[in-house]
């Protein structure tokens, strides 16, 4: 055989060899891809299983609530077995946290403040939630209305109206998603009253009046001061009473938290309204509930020009 002959082989060979590593790597990758999506696929199914029973045992829940007519307090804490599987249940009174549509102006930045924001800002906060939900188109002092939003940036204006959801409260001016975090768990638009219900106040909303009550932030100037929580009838089981349900399950290790609202109506044939169904997502690490200081405009600067 000629050295040509023998140079052409060798370079087919070659390319023959490269081929194959290329089909291989490609084969590879597609083996990795169907892995990657079949296990994809498999989490999307455990948390639709996970969230199923999440739902059925707030569906339990809600049969306990509507079998208690006479309104004695269930246990904040349960489990449930369904299908095999536990399934955590909380459940608690909208009652006890502070309603952003009816609680008094000092009480709304006592939250702010309690949360490490500077009392200015703290009242200014305040003052934007209530020039939010009143009628008219007039600024507190410090607070915010159609101007205000338009200077700052803002393409929306306040509602004037009540708050629909507390999840609108993301939408304040100079408001913050890391201090929306940290207030959130107090915060309520379902109960009926200014003050929450001393029984029925979760952690946080405790913890704010404990630091009020440190700082007396609801001191008087004839020294007296207001009364710590509302001592009122809560109206427990009872018709217009709004109840939160928080359920957490689990499948094939995939745990799902679904949160649910609902308002008892004393209605048989309808006994409960659904408010709110949501599933919760908990983000990794600690974030902490210290005001960082960056608005959502993420200009400070532009946001106080606005307030002058």
């Amino acid at each position: 055989m000629s050295p040509n002959r023998e140079s052409e082989t060798g370079a087919a060979l070659v390319w023959v060899v490269w081929i194959l590593i290329v089909l291989s790597g490609l084969a590879l990758a597609t083996m990795r891809l169907a892995a990657t999506s079949y296990k994809s696929a498999a989490i999307d199914v455990a948390r639709a299983e996970a969230r199923h029973l999440a739902e059925a045992g707030i569906h339990r829940a809600v049969a306990d609530i509507l079998a208690n007519p006479r309104g004695r307090d269930l246990p904040k804490n349960r489990s449930y077995r369904i299908f095999e599987s536990n399934v955590a249940v909380s459940i608690r009174h909208e009652a006890g946290k502070i309603n952003l549509n009816r609680a008094e102006e000092r009480l709304l930045a006592a939250a702010f403040a309690a949360n490490g924001v500077e009392e200015a800002e703290a009242e200014a906060l305040a003052a934007r939630i209530v020039d939010w939900r009143d009628t008219d188109d007039l600024p507190r002092p410090n607070g915010a209305e159609f101007l205000q939003y338009r200077r700052a940036g803002y393409a929306y204006e306040p509602r004037n109206g009540p708050f629909e959801t507390v999840g609108e409260l993301l939408q304040l001016l100079g408001m913050t998603r890391e201090l929306y975090t940290c207030v959130r768990p107090a915060l309520t638009v379902y109960s009926s009253g200014a003050e929450p219900v001393d029984a029925y106040a979760p952690k946080p909303v405790r913890e704010i009046y404990q630091w009020a009550e440190t700082a007396q932030w609801f001191a008087r100037e004839d020294g007296s001061s207001r009364p710590r929580r509302s001592l009122m009838n809560p109206n427990r089981g009872r018709a217009g009473a709004a109840v939160e349900i928080t359920a957490t399950a689990e499948s094939r290790d995939v745990p799902v938290t679904v949160r649910a609202i609902l308002r008892l109506t004393g209605d048989r044939r309808e006994p409960f309204q659904l408010l709110s169904l949501r599933e919760v997502y908990k983000r990794s690490g600690s974030l902490g509930c210290e005001r960082d200081g960056k608005a959502l405009a993420d200009n400070p600067q532009l946001i106080q020009q606005a307030l002058n």
